[in-house]
């Protein structure tokens, strides 16, 4: 296994553990995707699992998976208060128009006695911005949001929202996506555009892009993973 691949595991591992999910534990997971990373990560702990995703394909999908699969939208979640021990919102909420991060928080703090937001920060290396400038645009382009917050805003949003924060913690990359990796991925990122349909010239960023991804290395920003329990 690559480096690369190594912190990647490594990275996972820690965020999981700071939710210490037990065996038996009813969760609802917000946005399921294309992967249900987070999901089969909740399975394996052993976890009552209740996935949602507003996208009928994405659920349909993963209808082997021994969960329940809802859809909807996460502003208004179909569940009576406190129906859950935890809810998870794994990468999901940078893709929800920021206009209702608020809204979103507060149902999941309602369905739950507890809520863990784990989001990308906004990063300091020079290539990730650029690489996430690109993708936000392109993403925007088609109608779906891409907007990336600092650990302070989802920490605040908690709180405001009357959670009692016990976890707000970075988790760093260490290790720069090059070479072989890193073509890989770009690869893989090219790919994913196409798929959603944007413009062209978007796929022509990440192209070029890519060529400076593989000789100099990309640094992937922190991890944010904030937890809330309600009182």
């Amino acid at each position: 296994m690559s480096d690369f691949l190594e912190e990647q595991k490594r990275i996972e591992e820690k965020i999981w553990s700071l939710a210490q999910i037990k065996c038996g534990v009813k969760v609802l997971d917000v946005g399921i995707g294309e992967n249900a990373h987070s999901t089969k990560e909740l399975i394996g702990l052993g976890a009552l699992v209740t996935a949602m995703d507003t996208d009928s394909k994405t659920l349909n999908k993963h209808k082997n998976l021994k969960i329940y699969l809802v859809k909807g939208g996460a502003s208004q979640l179909p569940f009576i208060s406190s129906e859950f021990d935890f809810s998870v919102a794994y990468f999901t909420l940078h893709e929800i128009d920021p206009n209702l991060h608020q809204k979103v928080v507060s149902e999941l703090i309602r369905v739950s006695q507890s809520v863990m937001m784990v989001e990308p920060e906004l990063g300091e290396d020079r290539l990730y911005g650029v690489y996430r400038d690109i993708w936000s645009r392109a993403m925007h382009s088609i109608g779906r949001f891409e907007d990336y917050q600092p650990l302070t805003y989802w920490k605040k949003s908690l709180e405001e929202c009357g959670a009692n924060v016990v976890v707000c913690q970075k988790i760093a990359h260490e290790d720069k996506l090059m070479g072989i990796e890193a073509d890989k991925f770009m690869k893989g990122v090219i790919g994913m555009v196409r798929n959603y349909g944007v413009p062209k010239g978007y796929v022509s960023e990440f192209r070029d892009l890519a060529e400076d991804v593989k000789r100099l290395g990309m640094s992937f920003s922190d991890i944010s993973v904030v937890i809330g329990d309600v009182s």
